[in-house]
């Protein structure tokens, strides 16, 4: 049976600006860093997205909140479990905990990589996914990755990105949004391969 290859292409807009970063670091609960883990920041008022991101290969990802008394973080990874603080509160270190449902699954698993950075992309691999959450089509499966949110069950946000465009097995999808969120959600999850997440980076002059 043929699989498919679907690639994201997302835009990062990154502004130039005169303020000061603040590093934070996510590590499991024996001191390694968890890559391409999800970071989100939330608005505590009433949930809303403020901003999100991803760690890199070291674990390390960079935030420069305004009035973080009023916003709260969320920290997720595949077969860990889910992280929530108020960002007053959030120190330089973050250890995430194996989800102890499914940690006798991770370990039996562990040879078969969900994703690997690979050509500047994330390649998450569709089998291992599957291996650790049902999921019936590709919808749903790409709603599992780390970064990739769906408020509404009817659309998919790169997290900390301004647009994306789709593309199956190389090809730009012609499809309006709506049609080829129907079509994701149509197409069973074991006819994909892989998803691959491509950022580009698209600098901003600012104060």
């Amino acid at each position: 049976m043929k699989r498919l290859i679907i690639s994201i292409i997302t835009i990062i807009s990154c502004a130039l600006v005169y303020a000061q970063n603040v590093e934070y670091f996510v590590k499991d609960t024996a001191q390694n860093p968890i890559m391409f883990a999800n970071v989100v920041v939330l608005n505590k008022a009433d949930s809303s997205l403020i901003t999100g991101t991803a760690t890199d290969t070291t674990g390390k990802f960079v935030l420069n909140i305004v009035n973080p008394q009023n916003k709260f973080i969320i920290v997720s990874f595949v077969g860990y479990k889910t992280y929530s603080i108020d960002m007053k509160d959030l120190k330089g270190e973050i250890i995430l905990e194996y989800d102890g449902t499914s940690l006798q699954e991770v370990q039996v698993k562990a040879k078969r990589q969900i994703v690997i950075l690979e050509d500047n992309k994330l390649k998450y691999n569709a089998e291992a996914v599957r291996n650790k959450k049902i999921v019936v089509s590709a919808f749903d499966l790409i709603k599992e990755l780390p970064s990739v949110l769906s408020n509404d069950d009817n659309s998919l946000t790169i997290v900390g990105t301004q647009g994306s465009s789709v593309l199956i097995n190389g090809r730009v999808s012609s499809m309006s949004y709506d049609n080829l969120i129907n079509y994701l959600k149509t197409l069973p999850a074991e006819k994909v391969e892989n998803v691959e997440i491509s950022y580009i980076m698209h600098l901003l002059n600012g104060m």
